[in-house]
């Protein structure tokens, strides 16, 4: 398990520790454990929005899909 030294806003850490306690109470490691959950928020989050660009630029690039061979759509099927 690895320790990692944060600095925080007085403000952010009253409310960080406010909502700790009315959603988690009191126990033994709930800080922890939602900074824990934050991170990996941030870290998925951050995983879907480079996701999300690298699809953006795939499409955005121009794809050759070949020669039109029909003019209308009813070309495509025999009904005879």
């Amino acid at each position: 398990m690895g320790t990692v030294t944060i600095s925080l806003s007085d403000e952010v850490e009253k409310r960080f520790r406010e909502v700790i306690t009315r959603e988690c109470g009191t126990n033994k490691g709930a800080i922890s454990n939602a900074i824990t959950e934050a991170i990996e928020l941030w870290i998925n989050e951050t995983r879907q929005r480079s996701l999300a660009e690298a699809g953006r630029k795939i499409l955005a690039k121009e794809h050759d899909i070949g020669e039109w061979h029909y003019s209308h759509r009813k070309e495509l099927y025999d009904r005879t």
